[in-house]
């Protein structure tokens, strides 16, 4: 099944056959498809829109930034492909105890090296920081900059970007990832 948008209010979508079903722009078959993907054409694409994130992931961004920035450190940029790695490792953590089992090894034996490829990016250099308990982004900051493993990750100059997750277990539980690299 294919959607495609020709202009506010005009969309259709198309079964694997010729056949073309309109809903709300008034395409009754093939003709009338060809001449509504060139007036789609001749539209102005949307503007750019930023990654969506929410206030917690925002929240720890901004964190490691201004610890960044307190340590002469550049900021790292929100990556989406890297927020896709911590999630993929976030939902793999969710079947271990959170407090005695978490682990950057996948279940699967993957580390996040092999997270990140999976997305399709390429780096030149990872590392990863994972926690699980703590309720805010301040506490996790905390936790994760009392640790030098975690600080010396959040305070390295060589990486350019990072991906965080924030995901809630059914115990109410936050498992937080942040993933840094720097894209090849």
């Amino acid at each position: 099944m294919l959607c495609v948008s020709l202009s506010a209010g005009a969309f259709f979508i198309a079964a694997p056959s010729t056949s073309v079903v309109a809903l709300g722009g008034g395409i009754s078959g093939p003709a009338s498809l060809q001449a509504g993907l060139q007036r789609a054409d001749r539209l102005d694409p949307p503007p750019p829109r930023g990654p969506v994130v929410s206030a917690e992931v925002q929240a720890v961004l901004d964190s490691v930034n201004a610890y960044r920035a307190a340590n002469g450190v550049a900021p790292v940029s929100y990556h989406e492909q890297l927020t896709q790695a911590a999630q993929a490792h976030a939902a793999d953590q969710f079947h271990r105890d959170c407090l005695s089992q978490l682990s950057h090894d996948g279940t699967d034996g993957s580390d996040p090296g092999d997270r990140i490829a999976r997305t399709g990016l390429r780096v030149r250099t990872w590392g990863e920081n994972i926690a699980c308990g703590q309720r805010t982004p301040a506490q996790v900051m905390t936790a994760w900059m009392n640790s030098s493993g975690h600080r010396r990750n959040i305070l390295n100059s060589s990486f350019t970007h990072i991906g965080i997750s924030v995901s809630r277990d059914s115990d109410g539980r936050l498992y937080w990832v942040q993933d840094f690299g720097t894209p090849r």
